[in-house]
């Protein structure tokens, strides 16, 4: 039965063809041209001045033109917002109430309602029960004060393992 060679195996036999390639191309463009081929034991001592040139001019018209798109978009959407400012605002047309319906009509007197009726619950009052109650009978518990009110649930009695466990039949 062949073998079916694994990913990086094939990554590196990939990498090496195009490697190859690559090396047969400039070595044919060098004779093409006349030059001889370099010595491989040396870095070239020329820089193309050309590529330098087109990336410095590529990146600086890159930031140029993101300059001057977020510009115009700051300015644009700046312009819109003071043109809707009304439209988003209702009260700043000087009406001093609110449309109905109208939630809170007195907030004060709202929160003092709110706040009675918790102190009437921590008090004892009504459903709830007294907070000094309630701390005297969670530290009457001691050690189990905090141990679960019920006891657990004892697991299912029938209950079996899969038949194919662990890939085995």
């Amino acid at each position: 039965m062949p073998t079916v060679p694994t990913m990086p195996s094939l990554l590196r036999r990939l990498a090496g063809a195009f490697a190859f390639v690559a090396i047969l191309r400039s070595a044919w463009h060098r004779r093409a041209e006349g030059e001889a081929a370099p010595d491989p034991r040396h870095e070239p001592d020329r820089v193309r001045a050309g590529v330098v040139l087109a990336t410095i001019g590529g990146l600086a018209l890159f930031i140029g033109l993101t300059f001057f798109g977020v510009t115009w978009l700051f300015g644009t959407f700046v312009s819109d917002r003071h043109a809707l400012q009304e439209s988003i605002h209702p009260m700043a047309s000087g009406d001093a109430v609110p449309p109905r319906p109208r939630l809170q009509t007195d907030p004060t007197a709202e929160l003092a309602g709110v706040r009675t009726r918790s102190a009437r619950l921590l008090g004892g009052e009504g459903e709830g029960m007294p907070i000094e109650a309630a701390m005297a009978a969670i530290a009457a518990r001691g050690a189990a004060a905090y141990a679960p009110l019920l006891p657990p649930e004892p697991p299912p009695r029938n209950r079996r393992a899969p038949a194919n466990v662990g890939g085995r039949p």
